[in-house]
């Protein structure tokens, strides 16, 4: 059962890292242009998401001791779907910035425990390579954002970083139900 753990923790990092993280540097520009927004207002936005994230960081192993990693990891994925999905509908700087710092914290509380899935379900000979496999996530979910987003962005118009946003929360929703039930 360890490795359809960590088939979860893979999922995880793909949602997480891939698709919560990395998609926001394809869909800057066209958030800019729908914003109005100035490269300042774009990087604080990114900082707001790392700030969540640093937070979480910090207090997610100990909420997941707690609570356990299943209802964290799940918790957590949740709460990005909805706040990316939220994301989409962001009016002006303020909301999108307050989304991407409750987007990192949703980030915070999947990862950190993710991380720890191979410690706790692999003897010492094979935890590197269980953690390398969770890790492959978020390459894999950065490769996946790239190929998507540029297509949905081209097809959408001016509008279209709204509906990436819509489909990128959806897609951490689904993933989050998948994980919260085999971890």
């Amino acid at each position: 059962y360890g490795w359809i753990v960590i088939l979860m923790g893979l999922l995880v990092l793909i949602g997480a890292h891939g698709f919560g993280r990395m998609s926001y540097t394809l869909i800057l520009p066209a958030m800019k242009d729908g914003l109005h927004l100035s490269y300042t207002q774009l990087g604080l936005i990114g900082t707001g998401n790392f700030i969540g994230y640093l937070f979480m960081a910090l207090v997610g192993g100990v909420v997941a001791a707690r609570f356990g990693s299943r209802l964290t990891i799940s918790l957590g994925l949740t709460f990005m779907g909805v706040t990316m999905f939220l994301t989409g509908l962001a009016q002006d700087f303020e909301m999108a910035f307050t989304l991407r710092l409750l987007t990192g914290l949703g980030h915070g509380a999947a990862y950190i425990p993710a991380m720890a899935l191979g410690s706790a379900w692999f003897a010492t000979g094979r935890r590197g390579f269980a953690t390398g496999i969770v890790t492959a996530g978020t390459g894999i979910g950065t490769v996946i954002a790239s190929l998507v987003i540029p297509v949905i962005l081209k097809s959408q118009g001016v509008e279209g970083w709204r509906y990436t946003w819509y489909l990128l929360g959806g897609a951490m929703l689904f993933i989050a139900f998948w994980v919260g039930l085999f971890i």
